[in-house]
């Protein structure tokens, strides 16, 4: 996991904090993207990148949603949950790693062990 993940060409921004710093797990600080490049997928695509090295690691994220651009609480929110992200009691929002068997089975990293083999 990385600190920092960067969209050099349309100057996109996320921050992460490390576990134990916030919070006990890899803490989402902030993605941004300037307003004259917003709605074109490049936060997603910033995101993606973070969830792929939390795969890759079995890292669990976590994130505390503050609206400040054009999105609301609920639409923000909403778009974090498409990338598996699940609001907890606490307010923060929680995501586990998902690892992928050869079979194409995805399956929330349950110590990052396939389930089927858990004794």
């Amino acid at each position: 996991m990385e600190t920092c993940y960067v969209d050099y060409e349309h100057r996109g921004i996320a921050d992460l904090v490390r576990p134990g710093e916030l919070t006990p797990n890899w803490t989402i600080t902030r993605i941004n993207i300037p307003h004259m490049y917003r709605g074109n997928g490049y936060g997603s695509a910033l995101l993606r990148r973070i969830l792929k090295d939390a795969d890759l690691e079995c890292v669990t994220l976590q994130l505390e949603v503050f609206p400040t651009g054009p999105l609301n609480y609920a639409e923000l929110l909403a778009w974090y949950e498409r990338y598996g992200f699940v609001l907890q009691p606490s307010g923060y929002m929680l995501r586990r790693p998902h690892r992928h068997d050869t079979r194409g089975v995805d399956y929330s990293c349950y110590g990052c062990k396939d389930p089927s083999k858990a004794s």
